[in-house]
């Protein structure tokens, strides 16, 4: 959580052999400084721990309960910086921009158990499952038996994923995700291409 402290970049070399998506390098420190962060973290067998940071100031640093894993939690953003607040949207407005991130990285992450808490208020407990069941989980049981699986490689090239049939298809060209090498993308290009395919149905 200290400046600079995050970077994964030591040398020239590790810019060609980056393996981890990560926090950019200022994005921890960044966020401690106009938050109340807890992260509670649990490697396997190791002593799980927990760290409190409030605005910038080290809380406490002590052992946790935590099962496997790394939890975040992040709380009264901007609450030591007014000016900055007064920015921030409604609260319905937010949290259909967390909803929307929720959604984006529970799709890709489906091997990671993930829950969705909205003024105390549980909305999604997904457990780790396949990509199939957590769409499924995401919108609708109905939905994976109307799912028809991809599977195309060549040369250095892999795509996967799922693609809805006829009963699936709307005029609107939303609930399409993709991603590259593990990243969330917008691409108006693919995304055309895509809903080209199916224009003329």
């Amino acid at each position: 959580f200290e400046r600079f402290a995050t970077s994964k970049i030591k040398s020239v070399k590790d810019l060609n052999a980056i393996k981890t998506l990560g926090f950019r390098g200022e994005a921890l420190p960044s966020i401690a400084s106009i938050a109340e962060v807890v992260i509670k973290s649990k490697y396997k067998n190791e002593v799980g721990h927990e760290y409190k940071i409030s605005y910038g100031k080290k809380i406490h640093f002590k052992s946790s309960n935590i099962e496997n894993g790394t939890s975040i939690e992040i709380k009264n953003i901007f609450n030591n910086l007014p000016a900055r607040k007064k920015f921030l949207k409604s609260q319905n407005y937010e949290y259909r921009k967390i909803l929307s991130l929720f959604k984006n990285f529970s799709l890709y992450y489906y091997g990671i158990d993930m829950k969705l808490i909205n003024n105390d208020k549980i909305i999604y407990n997904l457990k780790s499952s396949t990509l199939l069941k957590r769409i499924g989980a995401l919108y609708s049981k109905k939905i994976p038996s109307s799912l028809i699986e991809i599977k195309f490689n060549k040369d250095n090239y892999k795509i996967s994923g799922f693609i809805g049939n006829l009963s699936l298809v709307k005029q609107s060209r939303g609930n399409q995700f993709l991603y590259i090498n593990g990243r969330y993308i917008k691409d108006k290009l693919i995304n055309m291409s895509i809903y080209n395919s199916y224009k003329s149905l």
